[in-house]
């Protein structure tokens, strides 16, 4: 993969350039997944590059997985922007009438993350515990109802607020619950 191919000449080799070029292959999938399905392309660089973040040498490793994720994703808006122009769009004209996303070389996509979805879960328990998690630069309440133990709480709030990405999820926010239920 020539988006990565200076990521691969970085020490630690092959570890640095297997990084970039998954997350290009995410960046890829993501970009590519939205287009096929007429939705708006949303990057998910946090996602992909979530493991990387607590790799060492901690910089390197994460900035050569942005790296890889933006080429890729910037790659497959660029390829595919003009395929998925002449495609009937479910009945509306409006995606005929909106320009093609440019995306320049030069410069990183710097695109906003999704919201993510906030289902209400109404529950006649009373809530014993309420931990506040930060999840992509956004605060969010995990509640922790009586007679429910802090893995069950933590598998409904990840299977509200990441489903797509689950088991990561409860694996990042188990331990760091189980702390905060014991203060």
């Amino acid at each position: 993969m020539e988006m990565c191919r200076d990521a691969k000449k970085h020490l630690p080799r092959p570890k640095v350039g297997d990084f970039c070029t998954r997350a290009m292959e995410d960046g890829f999938k993501d970009a590519c997944f939205a287009l096929c399905q007429n939705e708006k392309p949303v990057p998910r660089i946090a996602q992909a590059c979530r493991a990387a973040a607590i790799e060492l040498p901690r910089p390197t490793v994460r900035k050569w997985c942005e790296h890889g994720y933006r080429q890729g994703f910037s790659g497959t808006l660029e390829g595919l922007a003009t395929y998925f122009q002449d495609a009937p769009s479910d009945g509306d004209k409006k995606a005929e009438d909106e320009p093609p996303a440019q995306v320049e070389k030069s410069e990183p996509v710097h695109v906003e993350e999704p919201k993510h979805h906030h289902v209400e879960v109404k529950s006649d328990k009373a809530i014993v515990r309420k931990i506040q998690i930060t999840l992509d630069e956004e605060t969010l309440d995990l509640n922790v109802y009586e007679n429910q133990s802090a893995e069950e709480a933590v598998a409904e709030f990840c299977g509200q607020h990441m489903a797509d990405e689950l088991s990561a999820c409860i694996r990042q926010l188990l331990p760091t619950v189980l702390d905060r239920m014991e203060d």
